[in-house]
């Protein structure tokens, strides 16, 4: 059972806390901060609400807060000076709230902190790095106790899908991956559409935001959305209602939503081609998973988690490790385990050094394409894809060689008549 302490001079609020708060544990009272330390000394408290006026001392709840280190704490107070709130932080507070009007929060709050006891990030995310662990706690706890909207951030492959599909493993969710739907196909994916209202409509369509009503949407690589489909997809979590393609009746939904992403929406934003106000929407709780080289101490153990999964165990040794925990990673936990598994596969019992030096050379290669790379390709086509990309190379070195055209084309390693065939192509 949680025990609660209650530190509150007056009587008649004190009881009338104690009346809300004893459905979450056991609840103790005290009315001056030396009571409250005796209670912190007989027993384990699991939470304290703190007024800060007490007996007609100010600020006597701050004194407190100095003496009971590693209590969790919720200051009730009247106070809204910046500089008391600051300074009940600084003291370890986790959360301030005006005494006369919290109850909306309370049992939110409660849920939340409660939670976060109980929480094993490893149940969600293997991470030896205790700052990410503390992240991950606070974004399940938050997620489990409010209807927000989850962002989830990182670059490619370093276990965004993972983690939220961990998140969700009880739960009632759709999931999709907007890169591999091409704008044409995709607000018909999405919204759904009447027979008829388009060629090749040959029938009703429900779309996946009606699957996932009463649940929670998934959107993976929320980056790669059009910005019309965004401005449409907005007024959904607005007003929980939509038109399908060719109909004329709004549809009502209630979904929650998740989104993940690895790019970067801010300068997406700053580019014209992500809206500030659907960013906002979206972005209600954010986790930022750190990429492998921010994380090193995972590198090795997600090494050993990946060998524990599997019946054929290997092993590398020590200068093979050394190799591996140096490793830039590019391509975070989805090219750490592809480099297992080919180790695995032609391997057999102690890998040394000298046998992975040239798989790590090759296995950056294989991801030199990012997610935006594949989902212009699986749209536009390789040829378009090739294309742009010439254009880009070109535009790039006449940039850095300040439009001389010749130390460009000696940089970019072409010839001329194919510099110029790019350059005639791309005019």
């Amino acid at each position: 059972m949680k025990h609660i302490l209650i530190l509150e001079d007056n009587e008649i609020y004190r009881k009338m806390l104690r009346k809300n708060l004893s459905q979450y544990g056991r609840v103790f009272e005290a009315n001056n901060v030396s009571d409250g330390q005796k209670i912190l000394q007989t027993l384990r408290v699991d939470l304290a609400f703190v007024d800060l006026d007490l007996n007609g001392k100010k600020l006597a709840g701050l004194e407190f807060l100095k003496k009971s280190k590693g209590t969790r704490s919720i200051i009730l107070s009247s106070h809204s000076e910046e500089d008391i709130i600051e300074k009940a932080y600084d003291l370890g507070a986790e959360k301030f709230l005006n005494k006369w009007d919290f109850d909306e929060y309370l049992a939110t709050t409660i849920k939340k902190l409660f939670l976060n006891t109980k929480i094993d990030p490893n149940d969600y995310y293997e991470s030896l790095n205790v700052e990410f662990q503390k992240e991950i706690v606070a974004t399940v706890a938050n997620f489990e106790g409010s209807k927000d909207s989850l962002l989830v951030t990182g670059e490619t492959g370093s276990g965004k899908g993972y983690f939220v599909k961990s998140l969700l493993r009880d739960k009632k969710f759709v999931h999709v991956n907007l890169s591999e739907f091409s704008r044409s196909t995709l607000e018909s994916e999405l919204f759904g559409h009447k027979k008829g209202s388009f060629t090749g409509a040959i029938e009703d369509k429900r779309g996946i935001l009606r699957k996932a009503d009463k649940g929670i949407l998934f959107l993976d690589e929320i980056g790669t959305l059009d910005l019309e489909i965004q401005k449409k997809l907005l007024r959904v979590l607005e007003e929980g209602e939509f038109y399908p393609v060719g109909c004329d009746e709004p549809v009502k939904v209630d979904f929650r939503l998740i989104c993940a992403t690895c790019d970067d929406l801010s300068t997406m934003i700053l580019n014209g081609k992500f809206r500030e106000d659907f960013l906002y929407r979206i972005n209600g709780i954010h986790l930022k998973i750190p990429s492998l080289s921010e994380r090193p101490e995972d590198i090795l153990h997600q090494i050993k988690v990946f060998n524990k999964t599997n019946v054929s165990k290997i092993c590398f040794s020590k200068e093979a490790k050394e190799l591996i925990s140096l490793h830039s990673w590019k391509g975070n936990y989805r090219q750490l385990h592809s480099f297992f598994k080919r180790q695995q596969t032609v391997n057999n019992g102690l890998i040394c050094r000298e046998m992975i030096e040239q798989s790590l050379v090759e296995n950056d290669e294989i991801d030199f394409l990012d997610t935006k790379m594949k989902a212009y390709i699986k749209t536009q086509g390789m040829g378009s894809f090739i294309n742009k990309v010439e254009k880009e190379v070109v535009e790039w070195g006449k940039i850095m060689n300040r439009g001389a055209l010749n130390k460009t084309i000696k940089m970019l390693g072409i010839s001329k008549s194919l510099f110029y065939r790019i350059e005639k192509y791309q005019s």
